[in-house]
Formats: structure tokens, sequence, C-alpha cells
């Protein structure tokens, strides 16, 4: 019995699907769009908030926002291991994880900054400009 139930189910599952699929056309889109296999589609780029920027542009504008965040992040870990050493009131474990910390927010900007050399360096390299 359960097997016959599941068997109208599946039936009844591929009969909606291929009513689905016969009105997928009937989609309207706007004055600013094409309708390809009922997916409405922009005529044009400066439609939809798309950029006509080149992409060498866009990811020269996220590594700037990448560097401003690890920055404010680099700028976190050092407040942040000063509140540890300034609470850690003698006590030598305390004392210890502010100095890791520190040690780690200074580790981390340098790693940090040398990964943005490193890429500055090869993008000079392959556009065979002056570093």
């Amino acid at each position: 019995m359960f097997r016959i139930r599941i068997l109208v189910a599946v039936a009844v599952a591929m009969l909606a699907g291929g009513s689905m699929v016969s009105t997928a056309n009937a989609v309207t889109c706007g004055p600013d769009y094409d309708n390809i296999s009922g997916v409405c589609v922009p005529k044009s780029s400066t439609v939809g908030n798309l950029s006509d920027k080149p992409v060498l542009d866009i990811f020269d504008n996220f590594m700037s926002w990448l560097i401003g965040v690890t920055g404010l992040l680099a700028i976190f870990g050092f407040i942040l291991s000063a509140i540890f050493y300034f609470t850690a009131a003698g006590d030598e474990d305390r004392l210890k994880r502010a100095k890791q910390a520190f040690w780690y927010s200074v580790i981390g900007t340098f790693i940090a900054l040398g990964a943005f050399m490193f890429i500055t360096v090869i993008d000079n390299f392959l556009k065979a400009g002056t570093i």
C-alpha cells in the first residue's frame, strides 16, 4: 500500500512539473529586459547596478577595501592585547596570553602587508611598470 502511494505521488509530481514547464514562457519582463526562455535578461550592462569598469579596476577597489579591513583588524588586535595586558594584575598566565595576543597581531599584520606587497610587485611586473 505504501509503494502505491509513493508511485501515485511521483506520477502527480511529474504531471505537475510538466505543466509548470509549459507555462515557463509566460513570464513578462520589464522594458529594459529580454525574455529568453522564461528568464528576464538585461538588455544592456548599465541596467541593474552592473558595473562598466574593467575587472582589474574592480579587483583594485576590492584589494583597497581588504587592506582597510585588515588595518582595522590589526588595530583591534593591538587594543585587545593591551586590554589583556592591563587587566592581568600580575597574573603570569594572563600576562603570557596578552603577550601572545600582541605578537599574533604583529605577525598577522606583517603577513597581510607582505601579501599586499607581493601582489603589488607581481602586478607591476606583469604590467611592466615601475615599483
